[in-house]
């Protein structure tokens, strides 16, 4: 009778457990395929939009390098004429190869005359002039003004941006510039977007003229295989970015897509995923979730039988135990012959419930353990500072004592830039400190840049009692550095200069770099309107905003700010603050 119980229990447990697992696990493989396929495709349009906006970027800058010429009076001048003297070609040669050397994947730059087709053009180390026909310039450009274009030059790919150069205020066109650039960088971005057996290709329509580009053979343009990929599909439906299936190069997968437009200029991007590429992506989460209701499946059989056979426990056994955990000991041991009566049920929920007390035990033995290596990892970090500032010290007496009082000097203010920026306790300091800070900073960048960094500091002695918060004068003085003078070659000049006018602090710093657009600085301040905190990923003006969202959130609506920016000439950052009684140091209460 009990044999008869047993299967009866046995097969009737396994039909209504193991059934349901298997169709879950079908249901399971089916809707999980079809997840991670939209997945991809979701995670690679993503992608594909952050690249497309490092295109636009980076075709922004080209076309506004293009732009300057327009803004040299002297060399407008100079190209009004017919025919250039002596002096206007060495002005032109100038501009040319000033244009060349600003960006080191420009391989050439012309400029080619309308009228009398005359032409200068400057290659690396090269300098010539030519008789060119303008004719086919002149039909590219049609009616616009700039036209980008893919086209083989020296059996390489360059992107090759056309502008007409035109005179103010009549219109007239007097030449057209040509900035041929390698596509090193270009690829760079798109290598960024797709991996191993996966194709990306670009597509660049300019004046209805459409050029393309692929990764798959980088050394091809305007292949009539890949310029068949744009379909009517993919430009005229009517959306920015999706996906469709297709066939490439003999093989079927799905081509994603995103469009843009930067002015005039139509930019689509294409990425081709074969459809094995997706199944191989879905293979490895599948075959896991296979594996693991696998074994699931074989646990359930295991624990089934094992439940049917072992239904009870001795009770003996089980007060035995209980003895053994009021000692301390949680191990269960189950020993004698098995009983199969209802008591093993209740010796098994005691076994389960010591285990789980077992592990709550080692669970917090393990969090104090972890807490006393928290606490010695703390005591280590406070360690080290003194230990890198000793070292430092140690190092300039050596230096010292080799003759060297300008090493000695520079390890003395690294010294106490590096113990100023370590010190958390006070979170605002006199206007002084970070002056004295500064100081050290641009003396050690002064040693970097020599005669090529020039400042002068001049701050009222009431001024420099005002308290601001710790570390905002070095962020704007290294922007001055970065922008200015590592990414040029004049000398550059950096100002800083404070007054106390009754109860209104201002602060200045200004230099002569190449300063900020009226478009820049009203993006910046509607950035500070909306309070729109910039990622690391975006590009240009992150130190600045950190600083004024820093003063704003110190000072509220007593802190303002203004910019005003000639471009190599003078940019001046000037930061106003209602100044309260408590913003003023003991000391210069004093000797008020």
């Amino acid at each position: 009778m009990s044999k008869s119980l047993h299967k009866k229990l046995l097969v009737g447990m396994l039909l209504v457990t193991v059934i349901p697992i298997i169709i879950s696990t079908i249901i399971t493989y089916q809707s999980t395929s079809e997840t991670i396929e939209k997945n991809l495709v979701n995670s690679n349009q993503q992608l594909m939009e952050v690249g497309m906006d490092n295109l636009v970027y980076y075709f922004r800058e080209l076309d506004q390098m293009s732009l300057s010429w327009t803004f040299d009076e002297e060399l407008m001048n100079d190209l009004d004429h017919q025919t250039l003297n002596f002096q206007q070609e060495q002005n032109l040669e100038y501009e040319i190869k000033n244009l060349l050397y600003q960006n080191p994947n420009i391989s050439r730059v012309q400029y080619s005359v309308d009228n009398t087709g005359d032409t200068y053009y400057s290659e690396r180390n090269v300098y010539l002039q030519q008789k060119q026909r303008v004719d086919d310039l002149r039909k590219k450009m049609g009616d616009r003004y700039r036209v980008f274009e893919l086209k083989k030059y020296q059996d390489e790919v360059a992107l090759v941006l056309h502008r007409k150069i035109v005179s103010v205020p009549d219109r007239e066109v007097l030449g057209y510039l040509s900035i041929y650039t390698h596509v090193d960088e270009l690829d760079a971005f798109l290598q960024r977007l797709y991996e191993e057996d996966e194709n990306m290709f670009l597509f660049i329509e300019s004046n209805n003229t459409i050029s393309s580009y692929s990764s798959e053979h980088p050394n091809q343009v305007n292949d009539e295989s890949v310029l068949s990929i744009l379909t009517d599909s993919i430009k005229d439906n009517g959306q920015t970015s999706g996906s469709l299936d297709m066939e490439v190069n003999q093989e079927d997968g799905t081509a994603l897509f995103h469009q843009d437009q930067y002015e005039d200029l139509s930019l689509t991007l294409v990425k081709f995923i074969p459809f094995t590429i997706i199944a191989e992506e879905a293979q490895s989460p599948l075959q896991q979730i296979a594996i693991v209701q696998m074994i699931t499946v074989l646990v359930i059989i295991f624990f089934i039988y094992f439940v049917s056979i072992s239904i009870t426990r001795p009770i003996h056994r089980l007060m035995k135990n209980i003895r053994s955990i009021e000692k301390g000991d949680f191990e269960v041991k189950e020993k004698g012959v098995k009983r199969e009566d209802e008591l093993g049920l209740l010796e098994e929920r005691f076994s389960s419930m010591v285990g789980r007390l077992n592990q709550l035990v080692n669970k917090e033995m393990r969090l104090q353990m972890e807490v006393t290596t928290a606490q010695l990892k703390m005591l280590q970090a406070q360690i080290n500072p003194h230990f890198l500032y000793n070292t430092l010290q140690s190092i300039g007496t050596i230096a010292l004592k080799h003759k060297l009082p300008d090493v000695y000097q520079r390890l003395i203010s690294l010294s106490s830039l590096f113990r100023y920026s370590m010190d958390l306790k006070n979170k605002r300091v006199p206007l002084a400190k970070e002056v004295e800070m500064i100081d050290e900073y641009l003396y050690l960048q002064k040693g970097r840049f020599g005669d090529r960094l020039e400042y002068d500091i001049r701050c009222t002695d009431e001024s420099l009692q005002i308290e601001v918060p710790k570390m905002v004068l070095q962020p704007l003085v290294e922007n001055s550095i970065v922008h200015g003078i590592e990414r040029g070659n004049q000398v550059g000049r950096i100002q800083i200069s404070s007054q106390l006018d009754e109860n209104m602090f201002q602060l200045e710093v200004s230099d002569n770099g190449p300063g900020f657009s009226v478009e820049k600085i009203a993006e910046l301040q509607n950035m500070y309107k909306s309070k729109e905190v910039l990622s690391e990923n975006r590009q240009g003006g992150i130190g600045l905003m950190n600083v004024l969202f820093r003063l704003y959130y110190e000072y509220g609506d007593s802190f303002t700010w203004t910019i005003d920016s000639e471009p190599f000439e003078n940019t001046v950052l000037r930061l106003y603050i209602s100044i309260k009684e408590g913003d003023v140091t003991r000391e210069s209460i004093n000797r008020g």
